[in-house]
């Protein structure tokens, strides 16, 4: 059986958004198909954790990072991430969010989702976020789009055979049957 461990960094990035609910609901939906999957991370301020109740490992929960511990904090959680990984031993771990720290400690394959390359378009200075190397390292790329793939192909030079288009699914409301005439 093939052991997945999401690795939980957008966890303490984001208290919502859509990375971080992707992040979730993939993960119910492994556990759906019979594949052993979990969440890690050590300390979070995301909404939708709260939610699932599945058999996730945190330790805290925080409303915000408070000023100026934003990067023990980030580095707290790697720690514990690489100490958890060494227990759990995953066959593979699906990163939630760029995170260079881990990937230079882990002999782990890993994999990773390309949601956009928007920084390199647009050119902004501030790229908070070092892609390159989480990139170069990633035993395989998740692209949402081909747009996604064609633009990491062009910026980061990415070998194709590494990359797959999985669009990103909707949810449908579960419709009540009922008796009409």
């Amino acid at each position: 059986m093939v052991k997945v461990l999401f690795e939980g960094s957008i966890f303490l990035h984001q208290n919502l958004g859509g990375v971080s609910k992707y992040i979730v609901k993939l993960n119910d939906n492994l556990k759906k198909n019979n594949i052993t999957s979990k969440i890690f991370f050590s300390l979070k301020i995301n909404y939708y954790l709260d939610k699932n109740k599945h058999n996730n490992f945190f330790f805290l929960r925080l409303n915000k990072i408070p000023k100026f511990f934003t990067r023990f904090f980030f580095f707290f959680n790697n720690f514990l991430t690489i100490i958890y990984v060494k227990y759990y031993k995953p066959d593979i771990i699906h990163f939630s969010y760029y995170n260079n720290f881990l990937a230079k400690y882990l002999k782990t394959p890993y994999v990773l989702t390309v949601y956009d390359l928007i920084h390199e378009k647009k050119k902004y200075d501030k790229n908070i976020f070092s892609k390159k190397k989480s990139i170069e390292n990633a035993k395989h790329i998740v692209c949402i789009s081909k747009k996604t793939k064609k633009d990491l192909i062009k910026f980061y030079k990415v070998d194709k055979k590494k990359i797959s288009v999985i669009y990103l699914g909707t949810e449908t409301p579960k419709k009540n049957k009922t008796n009409r005439k």
